[in-house]
């Protein structure tokens, strides 16, 4: 059974995460993101583009999208850079 983790406006935004997941050893999935390129209204009403992981990942890949939200993947990514810069 697959699970939604996250819904986005945009199939980059999605692709993001999904890619986000991948590193962490999750398989993920973007749904319906070709509905933005037909009609970006209707895909808004549908739910938008989501992004899907296996049930059996599903309490880990929340946990990558809160990390992702709260912005910790970035920080620990800048610390990286000035780290090596020194």
């Amino acid at each position: 059974m697959i699970r939604t983790v996250s819904t986005h406006t945009t199939a980059i935004e999605a692709h993001i995460v999904r890619g986000r997941l991948e590193c962490e050893g999750i398989p993920a999935f973007v749904a319906f993101e070709h509905h933005i390129w037909a009609d970006w209204l209707r895909s808004v009403a549908l739910g938008g583009v989501r992004v899907q992981v296996p049930f059996s990942y599903l309490k880990e890949a929340v946990q990558v999208v809160e990390n992702i939200n709260s912005g910790k993947y970035k920080t620990e990514l800048e610390e990286e850079v000035t780290f090596s810069n020194s």
